[in-house]
């Protein structure tokens, strides 16, 4: 039990030093955007200092279901997704439309 305590002990103040370093690091990234300029960056170190904001990366995912993680990946199979999408054969059966009328009834007269 006196091994578990120290152990303890030991995570809790490593985990402290981990965050406080963590802290500096982004409080230090802010300063620099701030003095750049980079509002965006500033922004989200802001919100990441604050502990409320969360980056939303999810992977993409292939024709299988499996995550890709790599960007060109990633950007290969946007390329692949959207050419399926948008590259289709015409329609076997084209809904009926009809024509449009070309002059409609209205009155172009001066009101009186």
């Amino acid at each position: 039990m006196e091994q578990y305590n120290f152990a303890a002990k030991e995570v809790k103040v490593s985990i402290k030093k981990d965050k406080e370093s963590f802290t500096k690091t982004l409080a230090e990234k802010a300063e620099k955007a701030a003095t750049a300029g980079h509002i965006k960056i500033l922004y989200q170190t802001t919100k990441t200092l604050e502990g409320k904001y969360t980056r939303s990366e999810m992977p993409v995912k292939d024709a299988g279901g499996k995550a890709i993680f790599e960007k060109d990946a990633q950007a290969a199979r946007w390329i692949e997704h959207f050419t399926s999408l948008l590259n289709r054969p015409p329609p076997t059966n084209p809904p009926e439309i009809l024509e449009a009328r070309k002059d409609l009834p209205i009155n172009c007269d001066t009101p009186s």
